[in-house]
């Protein structure tokens, strides 16, 4: 893709009636369904879809297709944008399980579209941007070897974890892998031990909770799941280059 900024042309959160129809078409942007409720059935050239909550669609231009709810109620988003002659990475349709994460930014885009200021078409054209960033990334996420999704996995793991130790075992247990899969993989992806990677965020976290905080230097160890004031200061120093105390002082 040549492009990165796409300018929303319309945007709607639709509650479609059984029965509400589109007939076949031609439209002269790009348009994205995505499918928040019920059942939409889509017709794109030869292929025909039957779109549930969760699927996306994506209608390019001068490509003939249909819309019709016929098996009761649907609701959904659609947007059409702006993308030249550029085709964007998306089949089309495609199933996000997890769809209900995207739902905010899809009616924040909707929001900001139908206030007509300058300033807020502007915002959502970024929002809308931004919600194609994420698309994107899951699903560049979802082509890696499944290695490293379930080191992506423990990592994220960790570092919503940031004030404790996080065991082996316990990314055993989250990744399905044995502990020498783990260790090896991890080491490939991150260039450190799982264990290694732990402390060096627990350490950021608590220079952080230093800097930012008023607490004592074995309050911020505690904190982080350091028990011992004298080991913590050790590593502090040895990652930072001064004790903590000192650290804080000049810094």
């Amino acid at each position: 893709m040549k492009e990165y900024f796409f300018p929303v042309s319309y945007a709607v959160l639709r509650h479609a009636a059984d029965g509400w129809q589109i007939p076949t078409r031609v439209i002269p942007n790009h348009e994205l369904v995505f499918v928040l409720d019920g059942c939409l059935e889509v017709q794109i050239e030869a292929q025909s879809i039957s779109a549930q909550p969760g699927v996306l669609l994506y209608f390019q231009p001068g490509r003939p297709h249909s819309l019709k709810a016929n098996r009761g109620p649907v609701f959904f988003c659609g947007i059409h944008f702006e993308a030249g002659e550029e085709t964007l990475p998306f089949p089309a349709a495609k199933n996000w399980t997890d769809f209900h994460k995207f739902r905010p930014l899809l009616e924040e885009v909707v929001r900001l579209w139908n206030r007509k200021e300058y300033l807020d078409g502007w915002e959502a054209d970024l929002t809308f941007s931004r919600l194609l960033l994420e698309l994107f990334r899951e699903m560049e996420n979802g082509a890696l070897p499944s290695s490293r999704r379930k080191i992506a996995a423990a990592v994220s793991y960790i570092h919503e974890n940031p004030a404790r130790p996080v065991s082996i075992a316990e990314l055993c247990a989250l990744t399905g892998m044995k502990k020498s899969y783990l260790i090896r993989n991890f080491r490939l992806v991150t260039g450190q031990s799982p264990i290694q990677y732990a402390l060096n965020l627990r350490l950021e976290h608590a220079r952080a909770i230093l800097l930012n905080e008023p607490v004592t230097v074995k309050e911020a160890a505690t904190r982080c799941g350091f028990r011992d004031e004298f080991y913590f200061s050790r590593l502090f120093r040895s990652r930072f280059g001064s004790p903590p105390a000192q650290y804080r002082k000049n810094s």
